[in-house]
């Protein structure tokens, strides 16, 4: 099995400011692996089989994120941008 981890971080003062994550709900498919069903990753290649991993660190506790990230929220931070 491949585990493949995308990590990506969102900052700012608003959700409504701050950029929004992709959706990634049409990749991550409940923790599934998925890349047997992919025609470029089939059973004849070598390769085991994958799972997507997204997590996304944020400071904005409402953001809203599709299924498939892991939002983990991190406040008050000392630093800016």
């Amino acid at each position: 099995n491949i585990d493949i981890c995308f990590v990506s971080s969102i900052f700012g003062d608003s959700e409504e400011l701050a950029d929004q994550p992709s959706d990634v709900s049409n990749v991550w498919i409940d923790g599934d692996a998925i890349g047997s069903t992919d025609s470029n990753m089939g059973a004849n290649n070598n390769v085991a089989a994958l799972t997507f991993r997204f997590f996304l660190f944020t400071n904005l506790e409402n953001m809203q994120v599709s299924e498939g990230w892991t939002k983990i929220v991190k406040k008050d931070l000392n630093y800016r941008r």
